[in-house]
């Protein structure tokens, strides 16, 4: 299964000058990597940990970090509850850099988004007084439009758009597209097979032969596999498509990306 098996010669770093895209990704993918590092760091030092608890606290806290355990020939169901929190994550954070970078690619190359202009009504641009306004309108029309697309198809008009393919090789488009496809089973039917998911996964290698209602397990090989095929689609791309469009980029070692500015009515 192409899934499980280790994707060879990726890209682990993105160049020294990277976009506000690149730099979002990294940031949103550091987070889940801490949470992962502390997390799984708690549950292989347990016996360290409980030295100290009673014995009933000892025996709870044992109990419950069994279930996140790596289990030999299989998944335990907490391990696994973990493991969808991660590729959901991972897949919303490419999701999101890919319409950044659109928004970028937008603004380099603005007969993308004109083109947009023969579905809009005279009314509708007869309401904006701002030509910016107008643009700003029909870029994220387009946008929407294009949110909704399929990988695929995303793939296309990013290759299309720009001369440069957002995948370096099927392996690693596939990785994504059956990632992308079990987000929507973990979201839609808890992680069970259905016929949507086969439908849509039928032309994918990596897809394990699978049955109606079999619950989908994400193992740790193919949440590494899918972390390391976004990764390297992400740099590879941003690193070609900053020098070859002239993209905005900045210091990826002395940025800085403020993540606690939360909305003070909603703390």
């Amino acid at each position: 299964m192409r899934g499980t098996e280790i994707l060879k010669n990726l890209k682990e770093a993105p160049h020294d000058r990277i976009t506000i895209a690149c730099f979002t990704y990294m940031v949103r993918a550091m987070e889940l990597r801490r949470f992962n590092g502390f997390f799984f760091g708690i549950i292989e030092s347990t016996q360290k940990l409980t030295e100290n608890l009673t014995l009933d606290g000892k025996a709870e806290f044992e109990r419950i970090a069994a279930d996140y355990q790596k289990k030999n020939g299989g998944i335990l169901p907490g391990r696994h509850f973990v493991n969808e929190i991660a590729l959901t994550r991972s897949i919303e954070s490419f999701d999101l850099y890919l319409l950044q970078m659109l928004r970028l690619l937008f603004s380099a190359k603005p007969d993308l988004v004109i083109a947009e202009e023969k579905l809009i009504g005279e009314a509708t641009k007869a309401s904006f007084e701002d030509t910016n306004d107008y643009f700003l309108h029909l870029a994220e029309r387009k946008l929407m439009k294009l949110s909704y697309s399929s990988l695929s198809v995303l793939r296309e008009y990013v290759r299309e758009s720009s001369e440069i393919d957002l995948f370096d090789t099927d392996e690693i488009f596939e990785t994504i597209c059956l990632a992308t496809e079990l987000r929507n089973l973990i979201s839609h039917n808890d992680c069970r097979v259905n016929e949507i998911f086969l439908k849509r996964t039928k032309s994918i290698p990596a897809t394990p032969k699978l049955e109606l209602g079999e619950r989908f397990a994400i193992s740790d090989a193919f949440l590494r596999n899918l972390i390391s095929a976004a990764d390297h689609a992400v740099f590879t791309y941003d690193e070609r498509a900053a020098a070859q469009l002239g993209l905005l980029t900045m210091n990826r070692f002395t940025s800085f990306f403020l993540r606690g500015d939360f909305a003070t009515s909603t703390v």
